[in-house]
């Protein structure tokens, strides 16, 4: 399989399970914190982002940098982002 075809298979997963648990992550109890962890990482990891730095890079030349205190704002986008990938992939099935 090409890069491509793995990452749309990583995101696609992460699509189903939304779509299965879609209560539970509407819960008020669902944070942002286990969004980004379940979600958000995997996203952009599957698009081959150092999420997590594995590279060891100096701060300054991460390709990430985590929010110090996440809002209600940053969430809401986040999950928009989920929403906009399930259109996505329902396009291209």
């Amino acid at each position: 399989m090409t890069n491509k075809e793995i990452a749309y298979e990583k995101i696609k997963e992460l699509v189903e399970k939304f779509e299965e648990y879609i209560s539970t992550y509407k819960h008020t109890d669902y944070n942002e914190t286990q969004t980004r962890i379940e979600f958000i990482n995997p996203f952009w990891e599957a698009l081959g982002w150092d999420v997590d730095n594995q590279q060891k890079k100096a701060p300054h030349n991460c390709e990430v940098l985590h929010e110090v205190k996440p809002t209600f704002r940053t969430l809401f986008l986040k999950m928009s982002i989920i929403v906009k990938i399930r259109e996505f992939i329902g396009k291209i099935i």
